[in-house]
């Protein structure tokens, strides 16, 4: 790359291919065992500003890269024929993370505006969704499962999404008030792994939301939410009281 690589996902771990995207826009697929690069989607072919996210969907009839940009654009990149497979328009906002959800059929991506922008997949001009609520940047987005992803914002705080029906359940965790960066789920997916500027990266156990009474599992960490709301309240009153 030419300039700073802002991103590095792994596509074949046994193989040893990963795509690199950077400030410029350019994404590289990569053999490291042969440490040369296989293919690359060079300068306005796709996006014309910093690649922020690559999620690499890959099923029996798929292996696709979908990115964003801080252009405001989402692009669907196919590896095997190494062609773009559609674009999004403009945003008029950065994009800044994205998953695959709801069995491969709906493409969730995070904004600078604090907005989930959702698309069908396969239909890439135009959003069908967009669900607010976050007050910042979301910044970072892990897939729990077909319904449910973490977002990670630039206020520190780490929620609980559910996709169509969009609703923000609860939280997981927070980092006080610095910007969350990055977050990783365990292969296991019941723990998660957050980086923020306040220079920690902090364990989340959230085997919670694969529980089989979902709802209950989710209904709890918001109770306690509720409740240490309700304490603090109460501890006001005595206080003033």
């Amino acid at each position: 790359h030419e300039e700073a690589i802002t991103r590095l996902t792994v596509l074949d771990d046994a193989n040893g291919v990963i795509a690199t995207g950077c400030d410029e826009g350019v994404i590289k697929i990569w053999d490291v065992r042969e440490e040369r690069c296989a293919h690359s989607f060079k300068k306005d072919e796709i996006f014309v500003d910093f690649v922020s996210e690559m999620y690499h969907e890959t099923t029996s009839e798929r292996n696709a890269l979908v990115a964003t940009s801080g252009d405001g654009t989402l692009a669907c990149l196919d590896l095997t024929a190494m062609k773009v497979l559609g674009q999004s328009d403009n945003m008029e906002d950065e994009l800044l993370s994205c998953c695959v959800v709801k069995n491969g059929s709906k493409v969730v991506a995070g904004s600078q505006g604090g907005n989930l922008n959702i698309w069908n997949y396969g239909d890439w001009i135009e959003s069908n969704d967009r669900f607010p609520g976050h007050p910042s940047s979301v910044d970072a987005m892990v897939k729990v499962s077909e319904d449910i992803v973490l977002t990670g914002s630039s206020d520190g705080l780490i929620r609980v999404i559910t996709v169509f029906p969009n609703q923000m359940l609860g939280l997981v965790g927070e980092h006080g008030e610095y910007p969350i960066e990055r977050m990783r789920l365990t292969a296991d997916l019941n723990t998660l792994a957050s980086a923020s500027h306040d220079h920690t990266v902090k364990i989340w156990d959230v085997s919670f939301l694969h529980e089989e009474d979902a709802g209950g599992g989710e209904g709890d960490a918001m109770d306690t939410e509720n409740k240490e709301d309700d304490d603090d309240s109460d501890m006001d009153d005595s206080d003033s009281e």
